[in-house]
């Protein structure tokens, strides 16, 4: 798990969970401090990409 000082607010960061409430918090609180994020609407229940 990254630690915020870890990240890059030159970067665009998407967060994901398993529905996209969690993420949603996670991007609060990032955007919060000034970081790029987006959150993957619906989370993981709604992707339909290919999972590896």
């Amino acid at each position: 798990m990254a630690l915020m000082h870890e990240l890059d607010k030159s970067k665009e960061y998407i967060m994901v969970c398993r529905s996209g409430a969690r993420s949603a918090t996670a991007v609060n609180f990032l955007e919060s401090y000034g970081f790029n994020v987006t959150n993957l609407s619906g989370g993981m229940n709604a992707w339909t990409g290919k999972v590896i």
